[in-house]
């Protein structure tokens, strides 16, 4: 047993961990039960094979999620940690730490499990530095307090848990220093990750500010190291922070760095990197030009690029719809928009009576409604086909057609309304029979009891606002 583990544990064809077959159940249900079975001998060399085979697993989406929220690994490796928190080394602490970081992302804690105080206690020792262990017991504090903040972070019961374990406005002062470390981006943004849990979202201006920076910074160099992991965190992270209302209004004000941060990062997204890393990139330049700032205006037409480049790769082409609808919604936001200046050249007429600023203003705004749907243009066949080919989208999953299709006919019909060119391509090139087999469930009711409708609320709606 010890033999296959190993060999599984170094195995790079990732399709194995897949969760889909029966095999690959039987598989985890039984690693969890072994895991469980040797809880009291955490250095046993059969844990460490198994704790290697789920590190390797965790690089499969589909198996990651089946190991968080389907097998729940997070609670046997709880146990394994707590078991083995006087006995384990500081480097078996943390390769633990991480992978229990990983498996307890987003996770959802329930009052019935009985672990979840101990762990927490545990974290909450590490995080502040207050064992007996070695020299090295620092290195689990940036670890230590990744597990904590999943565990607290939209979880009730992980957030009570915590405030009678510790003194929070004591952990608060400790969390608050940790904040302002220069030399670990990655710990200030956990750090004020937990602040945020711990103060209710109270955070002062300069402290929003200065993790908006970090943030950027640690989302950049995960991205140039290829670190999805972190890169997803981070981008979660920046996409809170971008779409609450207090700290949105206080980056689109008092950030002056946010257009260099996004050039930034548009030119290390220029250059070649894994599919993943743009999907993730791309959620993040979609919440930025949501939001409204006018500072990353001039880099939408380079943003739309970007997103043309990568939108036929199917792990990448639901964030890329995203950047496209955001970037559309914000430069055409009225809904009744009915053929943009850009179809037509200025009248000088229509200038009479306007100051210098109006004009460069107007201009400015022209150039780039002319660039964008110049930009569109080009990449118009390769939407239609996606509207055309989402239902045979096999890799994506259910959530993400729904946003696919939500996205892509507001797109074809913000654009049918802004453009007199564009609006005959579309027509054209649409097949009328895809778009009535979008909407089929609408009428079927065999499907409708059955859960295939496919739509959110907004297609819906479209659908009548079309009729």
């Amino acid at each position: 047993m010890e033999v296959q583990l190993e060999v599984l544990s170094v195995c790079t064809n990732m399709s194995i961990f897949d969760p889909d077959s029966i095999h690959a159940t039987k598989f985890y249900c039984h690693l969890h039960q072994l895991l469980r079975i040797f809880v009291a001998a955490p250095r046993s060399k059969i844990v460490w094979n198994s704790v290697s085979v789920l590190q390797q697993a965790t690089q499969n989406p589909a198996a990651k999620t089946a190991l968080l929220h389907v097998h729940r690994f997070a609670s046997v490796l709880g146990r394994l940690l707590v078991a083995g928190a006087a006995t384990l080394l500081i480097q078996q602490k943390i390769q633990l730490l991480k992978l229990l970081q990983e498996l307890t992302y987003d996770i959802e804690v329930t009052w019935q499990e009985a672990l979840i105080p101990g762990l927490i206690h545990t974290l909450v020792l590490w995080v502040c530095g207050t064992t007996s262990a070695d020299d090295g017991s620092q290195e689990l504090v940036g670890p230590s307090l990744g597990v904590l903040v999943n565990l607290c972070h939209k979880n009730l019961v992980g957030f009570c848990i915590l405030a009678h374990c510790v003194d929070t406005r004591d952990f608060l002062k400790i969390v608050t220093r940790m904040s302002m470390s220069n030399c670990d981006t990655h710990l200030s943004i956990q750090a004020f990750k937990m602040m945020r849990i711990l103060r209710a979202n109270d955070i002062p201006e300069v402290e929003i500010l200065s993790f908006c920076k970090s943030s950027f910074k640690t989302a950049l160099d995960a991205l140039q190291n290829g670190e999805i992991f972190v890169l997803r965190q981070t981008v979660d992270f920046c996409v809170e922070l971008f779409t609450e209302t207090d700290s949105k209004d206080v980056i689109i004000h008092k950030y002056k760095s946010l257009r260099l941060d996004i050039q930034d990062l548009l030119n290390q997204m220029s250059d070649g990197k894994q599919p993943s890393s743009i999907a993730l990139c791309l959620e993040l330049l979609a919440a930025v030009a949501a939001m409204g700032a006018k500072a990353v205006r001039a880099q939408f037409a380079a943003m739309v690029g970007l997103a043309l480049r990568w939108i036929h790769i199917q792990t990448v082409s639901t964030s890329a719809l995203c950047v496209l609808h955001a970037i559309i919604m914000e430069i055409w936001p009225d809904q009744d928009t009915t053929y943009s200046i850009t179809d037509e050249k200025m009248d000088t007429n229509d200038s009479a009576g306007k100051d210098e600023t109006d004009l460069e203003q107007l201009t400015s705004s022209t150039v780039l409604e002319e660039t964008v749907l110049e930009q569109l243009e080009t990449g118009l066949l390769v939407l239609v086909s996606m509207l055309e080919e989402i239902n045979f989208m096999k890799m994506m999953q259910a959530t993400d057609i729904q946003k696919c299709c939500t996205n892509l006919l507001q797109i074809f019909q913000k654009l049918i309304n802004v453009s007199r060119k564009l609006r005959e391509q579309i027509l054209s090139a649409m097949c009328p029979e895809h778009i009535v087999s979008l909407f089929r469930p609408l009428f079927d009711n065999i499907e409708c009891v059955e859960g295939k409708i496919v739509f959110q609320g907004e297609i819906v709606s479209l659908f009548v606002e079309s009729g």
